[in-house]
């Protein structure tokens, strides 16, 4: 008896231990995400890694920090690591969407979106990476669905740029226009040359 007591006292100490540690490690690395050192943050969750190699949001938090550095395709392997340890993590499956996006994977992109809203239809981040994603497959008419309910959730800037060139490529041009409106700051990623010369 006092052997199985002292056995399961083991085993709930190494629990804990572990369980504040792997909290402490992404405490830190958050805290370096938040000001832009992400390379801090990855260096934090290898050490993190070494320590709990079979943690799931370790790989979790070190892709974040490589997708916000644009580093999508070593982004990529992380997500697939933390879905390797943890299938039903439909954050690091939005995260692999994101990255496929990116690298122009769209027909990937398309599959790990629709699992990821067949899981939850609520959220506009969701609908909005798919309707930009069926933009670039040329879906034109799948694209404006998507991103009308993106919009409807939350009315991203974002989404209205992409429903515009959408818009813009189904010949609707007073849409185009309307929805391009609603970007108030024409000088960054959002500008569009011929959505410019038209709508203004």
């Amino acid at each position: 008896m006092k052997i199985i007591l002292l056995t399961t006292t083991i085993c709930l100490f190494t629990f804990n231990s572990n369980a504040q540690s792997n909290f402490q490690f992404w405490k830190m690395a958050n805290d370096k995400n938040k000001v832009g050192d992400f390379e801090g943050a990855i260096q934090i969750m290898n050490e993190a890694i070494k320590n709990d190699p079979k943690y799931a949001p370790h790989y979790y938090t070190r892709a974040d920090s490589k997708f916000r550095m644009k580093d999508y395709n070593r982004a990529k392997s992380d997500f697939l690591k933390t879905l390797d340890l943890q299938p039903q993590h439909y954050t690091a499956r939005k995260g692999l969407a994101d990255c496929k996006l990116a690298l122009k994977d769209y027909t990937g992109a398309l599959k790990d979106y629709d699992l990821v809203i067949a899981n939850n239809d609520s959220n506009s981040d969701y609908y909005q990476g798919r309707g930009i994603t069926k933009f670039y497959l040329q879906d034109y008419d799948g694209a404006i669905n998507d991103l009308d309910k993106s919009i409807y959730l939350k009315a991203y800037t974002k989404s209205y740029y992409y429903r515009a060139l959408t818009k813009y490529e189904l010949d609707d041009i007073q849409g185009a226009c309307k929805d391009y409106s609603h970007i108030s700051d024409k000088t960054t990623e959002y500008k569009n040359e011929k959505l410019t010369e038209i709508c203004e």
